[in-house]
């Protein structure tokens, strides 16, 4: 059912609710229920309670209610101090409401009840990079935060300590830590210790697929195979297969090299590596059977010489039937206009376990090794961004917003909110092994034709030497 029907529903439902409390007489003060919270909002599970049960239920006692979520709240004086955050983009230069509010009424809050001068600069990347280590030799740190590639830190800044393991200074299991994307805290936790930080957000890679062209092909809507229990990769190739019309420039399967092989790999149970075991997973079997399928469909694929840009032209020109994307080139997609898409998870492997995606955070927020007093600089990074309630939209689940609209359909949104559950989402260490390149790796694979096996066991020692070095085994 497309949003447009499903909400007009909902609107005649209330309607009629609306007009059956009126002639019972009810007050209605029940419904008043308090919005949830930022900390509430940041959860991944997906669970949206249940409905209310057509009796009256039995009133909660004080004992039955649960505890209200507790915030994070700190009471501090910087005595008039400077904290400079370090962005790779102006945090303003959209002028949207939110923007302004935070530079024109949010930050000067908090630098008056904290005695404190926030600033805001913007750094390239570049100068990041080389800059970074050396100021923190220095003892002179660019930053008291820096929004970083993560791909420079993990591991490398983290065994040179040149940034700050976080969970020595914040309780990450407390309301502090309910500020941290969940699926994040994973990502950015290096034997044991939590080096980085992202307020929750919207990332997944999954199939987008053009509805128009499925039907043109007589291939009934991708969800049906869904819930038939038939979304395997025995169906994925046939429709390829079928689609694929070389002569008028259609592929049954497009996108690039590193999301393809991302989400094959992931749907197979498989990985590039272990990082907690510090170990490659390139020459696992399962890894070497989901790198096998990536060629097998290399001849119904527009996948070489493909990057993020092209991939969308060739979708909206309806050249590519399936195409692997995430969440940045949906929204695009969805912007553009060009194709009535849908969504669904690659298909699951023989050696899988669920519905899987993989992504490599790009950005993350990290507090550089010499920074006074980092649990306040990280406090007052996050209250920055914090919105009164008339610039909140409510949401009935998390990213509700966002979801509704990359999507136009509701079961595309549940696929989407599905893979952003902690048990569906593996991440990516693939672009940060020291001296190991997983660019080479898939070029290996897709471009030189060469067996799986072969590939995994040449480039095996050169990944593990680089595990090795970056700690420092």
């Amino acid at each position: 059912m497309s949003l447009a029907k499903s909400r007009l529903t909902l609107l005649l439902l209330i309607a009629m609710m609306l007009v059956a409390a009126a002639c019972s007489g009810g007050s209605g003060d029940n419904n008043n229920k308090p919005e949830a919270s930022p900390s509430a909002q940041s959860g991944g599970d997906g669970n949206n309670g249940g409905e209310q049960a057509a009796s009256e239920p039995p009133k909660a006692t004080e004992e039955d209610e649960p505890p209200a979520a507790q915030q994070w709240e700190m009471e501090f004086d910087l005595g008039g101090r400077t904290v400079k955050y370090v962005h790779q983009v102006d945090p303003f230069s959209e002028e949207t409401p939110e923007q302004t509010y935070m530079r024109d009424v949010k930050i000067p809050e908090l630098e008056k009840k904290y005695n404190v001068k926030i600033e805001n600069v913007v750094e390239t990347r570049g100068n990041m990079y080389n800059n970074l280590p050396s100021s923190v030799l220095a003892n002179e740190p660019l930053g008291d935060a820096v929004y970083i590639d993560s791909r420079w830190a993990f591991p490398g800044w983290i065994t040179g300590n040149v940034i700050e393991p976080l969970d020595k200074h914040i309780d990450t299991n407390g309301p502090a830590g309910d500020a941290f994307d969940p699926l994040l805290k994973g990502f950015a936790t290096i034997d044991g210790h939590l080096y980085a930080y992202h307020a929750p957000r919207v990332d997944f890679i999954g199939l987008v697929y053009n509805r128009t062209l499925l039907q043109e092909y007589g291939i009934k809507d991708l969800h049906e195979y869904v819930k038939e229990g038939k979304w395997n990769w025995d169906t994925f190739r046939e429709i390829v297969q079928k689609a694929t019309d070389k002569q008028a420039g259609i592929h049954g399967f497009g996108g690039t090299k590193l999301f393809a092989g991302n989400i094959i790999i992931a749907s197979n149970g498989g990985n590039y590596v272990d990082y907690e075991a510090k170990k490659e997973m390139m020459s696992d079997p399962k890894t070497i059977e989901a790198t096998t399928f990536l060629q097998e469909l290399l001849p119904y694929s527009l996948i070489n010489d493909v990057n993020n840009e092209s991939m969308k032209t060739h979708f909206n020109a309806g050249e590519i039937l399936i195409a692997a994307a995430n969440s940045d080139d949906i929204a695009s997609l969805r912007l553009t206009g060009a194709v009535d898409f849908g969504f669904v998870h690659f298909p699951v492997g023989p050696s899988g376990n669920g519905p899987k995606t993989m992504s490599s955070p790009p950005q993350l927020w990290t507090v550089p090794v010499g920074v006074q007093d980092p649990d306040k600089v990280l406090y007052l990074l996050q209250k920055m961004y914090e919105l009164p309630d008339d610039l909140k939209i409510p949401e009935d689940y998390p990213a509700q917003n966002t979801l509704e609209k990359f999507f136009a359909y509701e079961e595309d949104i549940a696929e989407a909110r599905q893979l952003m559950e902690p048990t569906h989402y593996v991440l990516s260490y693939a672009e940060y092994i020291p001296g190991w390149n997983v660019y080479n790796f898939l070029d290996q694979l897709l471009l030189e034709g060469i067996a799986p096996a072969t590939v995994a066991e040449s480039q095996r020692q050169i990944m593990q030497t680089g595990l090795d070095e970056a700690f420092k085994k």
